[in-house]
């Protein structure tokens, strides 16, 4: 692992988004580009490291067909972990913070309206190939 990347942080912030959806993988290019800090690590949903994840965060509910946030030790699904996530980058970004006066149940709402149609809308991909300092930020293999 590169030295510019802060390991304990990486522990701390594991973005878990849909390795096959091309929607997630925007989203995900996005968060590469501008994570300057390198703060966060990834995972996908397929992965060890995302099942674990969600199992352990999930055990009888309906799992979230979402990008899920694991911040230290807590789970964050659906419009707050985008939220979070994009607030977390820092700078201008910190506005997405504002997003936080709407009520969950009306962002979630938005929220599963895309999901539900993203692999309509925007496609599945089944290859992902990043360079090694991308790679690297990756909690376990990628797996897709």
């Amino acid at each position: 692992m590169p030295d510019s990347i802060n390991k304990e942080r990486l522990k701390d912030n594991i973005v878990i988004f849909d390795g096959e959806c091309v929607l997630c993988s925007y989203f995900f290019s996005f968060l590469v580009k501008y994570d300057h800090r390198k703060i966060y690590s990834f995972a996908t949903l397929q992965s060890d490291t995302g099942k674990k994840i969600i199992a352990a965060a999930w055990k009888k509910e309906k799992i979230p067909d979402s990008v899920i946030l694991y911040q230290k030790g807590k789970v964050y699904a659906k419009s707050a972990a985008a939220i979070r996530v994009v607030s977390g980058l820092g700078g201008i970004f910190r506005l997405a913070g504002l997003l936080h006066i709407f009520p969950k149940f009306l962002s979630d709402k938005i929220y599963d309206f895309v999901a539900k149609r993203r692999y309509k809308w925007w496609g599945r991909q089944t290859c992902l190939i990043p360079d090694d300092d991308i790679r690297s930020r990756f909690v376990d293999g990628m797996r897709f």
